[in-house]
């Protein structure tokens, strides 16, 4: 693909470019991870507003010729798979 040089220095979002809702992104958490516990919904704090989220990925179409290659939940998946195979990796030099 090499250098896209109107992207250089450019903060450009990558996603899906479809809505989703904030509840069901968790829920497909909690059944990659495994957690049975579920959801706990508590009161909302001052910046909790959004209850869906939709990428813009115009500017990254505009100026990377971007088009998404999966959906949404198979990229999750692939994430939670990456951190699963690199879990040691990641525990040893993150600071949580």
């Amino acid at each position: 693909m090499g250098i896209k040089e109107a992207a250089v220095g450019e903060a450009i979002n990558l996603g899906s470019g479809k809505e989703h809702r904030v509840i069901d992104m968790a829920n497909m958490v909690n059944e990659f991870v495994g957690n049975e516990a579920g959801i706990r919904y508590v009161e909302k704090r001052d910046w909790d507003v959004k209850t869906r989220l939709l990428s813009s990925i115009e500017k990254a179409k505009r100026l990377l010729d971007y088009e998404p290659q999966m959906e949404f939940e198979d990229g999750l998946k692939k994430v939670h798979a990456w951190f699963t195979e690199n879990w040691k990796d990641v525990d040893k030099s993150a600071e949580f």
